[in-house]
């Protein structure tokens, strides 16, 4: 593998990572919330 494929595929990569950033910052906020919840409820 060529260095310019990869640094084409790495930018693919994280442009991808940076547009669909909403989605994984709300499903970890979410877990969070969740085991949060859960360690305060446990006796």
């Amino acid at each position: 593998m060529q260095p310019a494929e990869f640094t084409e595929a790495y930018m693919r990569f994280t442009s991808f990572l940076y547009e669909n950033r909403i989605w994984y910052g709300g499903a970890g906020a979410l877990i969070l919330l969740i085991v949060g919840l859960w360690a305060t409820r446990r006796p």
